[in-house]
């Protein structure tokens, strides 16, 4: 167990802590946990079982890794996730955006204040959502996916490219429709496109 804390501290001065761990340091059946109160995190290229990540001030970035379970709470700022293969993505937001880019098998977002951007690079394989109080939410999945739509907005529009269907709500399925995806914006549109 490695375990890194900072007490409280009075000083006004900026705070970087790099940390690296050789490759054979961590194994796939490893759990990352990290906590943040304000400040910016950035991983990159881990290879864990959990990732249990919370941020209160500050934007969180995660780049090519690979996660069985991914757990990204932030109260304020952005979540970036580029070029990641995660089994089951969940982040949540209460102010900033939640932009995701990689392979998920599920994936669970909600945000109070911001935006949600999802780009899954194959299909989809379990039930996913994805929820805004006020922003906008875009999904990209592959064209032949079989995802058993359910988006709604309250003030915008919901708009399916790849059937070309256009309205406040849209119950449909592509392909078999074999996982559920949920998605509900108070006040935003939602897009779903292919990638």
């Amino acid at each position: 167990i490695l375990l890194i804390e900072q007490k409280n501290t009075t000083s006004f001065y900026h705070k970087l802590l790099v940390l690296k761990l050789p490759e054979n340091a961590i194994s796939k059946n490893t759990n990352l946990n990290v906590d943040m109160k304000s400040g910016s995190i950035e991983l990159s290229q881990f290879d864990l079982n959990k990732l249990s990540l919370s941020n209160v001030s500050g934007s969180t970035k995660d780049l090519e890794s690979k996660f069985n379970v991914a757990d990204i709470n932030n109260v304020s700022g952005t979540i970036r996730i580029e070029n990641c293969d995660i089994t089951e993505l969940k982040t949540n937001s209460v102010s900033g955006s939640i932009y995701a880019e990689g392979t998920f098998s599920k994936a669970d977002s909600n945000v109070v204040s911001g935006g949600i951007s999802i780009t899954n690079k194959k299909d989809i394989k379990k039930d996913s959502s994805f929820n805004a109080v006020s922003g906008t939410i875009t999904i990209e999945l592959p064209e032949n996916n079989n995802a058993k739509l359910k988006c709604e907005t309250k003030s915008g529009t919901v708009r399916n490219e790849l059937t070309n269907s256009k309205g406040k709500n849209i119950t449909e399925s592509m392909g078999n429709g074999t996982y559920s995806l949920e998605a509900s914006t108070e006040s935003g549109s939602i897009t779903i496109t292919k990638n």
